[in-house]
Parts: structure tokens; C-alpha cells; sequence
């Protein structure tokens, strides 16, 4: 599970739908085919909110690199007005059937973990056909995996840590200004309508956050009452928000993006 999602996951996908169909203008899509990345959290609620929003739109195509995730979400979503195809954004051989024809590209919350955001991007180019558009939301460091390595740093519970990895975004420990991302992108041949980086706070419930936490973790039970009140005190120390509505900093990136006609 991704661990920069607030606990209103649907609100948030709605409100970024809803800004990029008013920014791009989308109103009439029933010529339109849109590709949506799919991430393996279903809790996001993406494809459903996507056919509301897109009532007639011609086809919407989603795509994961595992077969696994396609396979569950055709079952656990049934939603006939879309097709599911396993493929990686990375992977040109993967999406090369759809070169040229996808009017909409949109991704919230999924391309955190790319590795290679050049032919990320540039892949998204090629998918596009002129004209066609690109809606692009993810984290690029997390505030919450900041918190977590400052437990697991912790001299006093270090030596309980189980060495599970925590899903991370791939430029965790990097720092790229937006000014590089916006080059990149021109550079492939984009009109960059928007190209930010912006910090939100995101909001926990303070049991979920430390029980999320403790699966990092294997101690006895005597030290776990002890173990939720150091990770408590950290939390509100490098985020001192409203101690009632704990929560994360973490930074992401959103870029809005047009292939041009010629």
C-alpha cells in the first residue's frame, strides 16, 4: 500500500478529475479513447470515477505491468465500459498497439516508482495523438517514509526492526527541481500546460499511522505501548500539526501536458 494517501482517497481523486477536465476543457468525449495507469490500490476508486465523469466516452483502457492486479480488478470492478491490458509504462513493447491513438492520458497516485522518467514520459508521447492530452499526479517523496526511517534509525527500536521495505517513491532520497522536469518534457516534444511541485499535508488517523508503523516492526508486547508513544511524539515533532488530526508533509509533483497538432 502506498502511504501518502489521505484517509478521503475518493474526494481527492474526484477533485483531481474534475480539475484537469475543467483545465483541458474535456466536455465531449465520446470520440475520445483515455488510458489510465492503474495502481493496485483499489481503495483510489479511479476507473469508477472515471466512467462517471466520462458517461459517453468512446473507450477507456487501463493498464498495470502485473497480470495479477488486471486479473483482480476485472473482477473486483466488472465495469464493461472499460478495457484492462496489462502493460508497463516503461516498457515500449508493452503499449505500442495504442501508439497514436489515445486522446487523454491521465495517472493519479501511480508512477511514483518509475524508474526512468524519460522514457516514461516519452512513452506517453508516443501513446498520444496530436493533439491528445496528459494528466499526470504522484508522489515524489513521501513524509511518511521520512517518519518511518526515523524509527527505524532509532537506536531504541532498530534492534526490532524486521527489515521490511516500505513502498517508496523512486526520488525518495533525490531532490529535482521542477525546472528539470519541465526541460525533459519540452525537450520530448510536449506544450507543458502545468508543471509543479507542491507540499501537502496529509491527514492519518493516529491509530492507523503507528498500526502501519508497527508492521515494520517485530518487539515484544511490554515495549509496544512504549514504541506508540515515541512514534507518536517523532510524528508530531517533524510535522507539529493539529495533535487531534496527525498526519505527513509529503511533496508531489503534477504536470499537465498537450502533444502538439503538427
Amino acid at each position: 500500500m502506498a502511504i501518502w494517501y489521505n484517509s478521503d482517497i475518493s474526494n481527492e481523486t474526484r477533485y483531481f478529475l474534475e480539475f484537469i477536465a475543467e483545465k483541458f476543457q474535456w466536455s465531449d468525449v465520446s470520440s475520445d479513447i483515455i488510458m489510465n495507469v492503474f495502481c493496485d490500490n483499489l481503495k483510489i476508486e479511479f476507473c469508477d470515477l472515471l466512467i462517471k465523469l466520462f458517461r459517453k466516452v468512446k473507450k477507456i483502457i487501463t493498464i498495470n505491468k502485473k497480470s495479477i492486479t488486471i486479473n483482480y480488478i476485472k473482477l473486483a470492478l466488472g465495469l464493461p465500459q472499460i478495457h484492462y491490458s496489462q502493460g508497463d509504462i516503461e516498457n515500449w513493447s508493452t503499449l505500442k498497439e495504442w501508439e497514436g491513438k489515445i486522446s487523454k492520458f491521465v495517472s493519479n497516485q501511480c508512477l511514483h516508482q518509475v524508474k526512468d522518467y524519460k522514457t516514461c514520459f516519452r512513452n506517453v508521447f508516443k501513446l498520444l495523438k496530436p493533439g491528445g492530452e496528459a494528466a499526470i499526479f504522484f508522489c515524489l517523496k513521501s513524509g511518511y517514509v521520512d517518519w518511518l526511517y526515523k524509527l527505524i534509525g532509532n537506536p531504541e527500536w532498530q534492534k526490532y526492526f524486521n527489515g521490511k521495505s516500505p513502498e517508496m517513491p523512486s526520488t525518495q532520497f533525490k531532490y529535482i527541481p521542477v525546472s528539470d522536469y519541465e526541460t525533459m518534457l519540452q525537450k520530448i516534444g510536449f506544450s507543458v500546460i502545468e508543471c509543479k511541485i507542491e507540499e501537502r499535508f496529509i491527514p492519518f488517523k493516529k491509530d492507523d499511522i503507528i498500526s502501519l508503523a508497527l508492521t515494520y516492526f517485530q518487539m515484544p508486547e511490554a515495549s509496544i505501548e512504549i514504541f506508540k508513544r515515541d512514534a507518536y511524539n517523532i510524528l508530531m515533532k517533524y510535522f507539529p500539526q493539529n495533535p487531534l488530526k496527525p498526519g505527513t508533509i509529503s511533496i508531489f509533483l503534477t504536470v499537465l501536458l498537450r502533444k502538439p497538432e503538427h
